[in-house]
């Protein structure tokens, strides 16, 4: 995933990125598995993608088994 620091992801990018649907993504988030985004207004939130990239490298070590 080739990005600026500028870019960021809404939760729909995330979830296609995942493989998941956004529903079970705020499912994840609710849960405490995925973090919090980041709110920039009531209802536009966004991520870094070095949070998804970490959550990701996370369940591949994880997984390493």
């Amino acid at each position: 995933m080739e990005t600026t620091n500028l870019d960021l992801l809404r939760p729909r990018q995330v979830a296609e990125i995942l493989g998941i649907t956004e529903g079970a993504l705020w499912s994840w988030i609710a849960q405490g598995y995925f973090p919090k985004p980041i709110k920039l207004a009531p209802r536009v939130a966004v991520y870094r993608p070095a949070t998804v990239e970490a959550f990701i490298a996370q369940r591949e070590a994880g997984s390493a088994v």
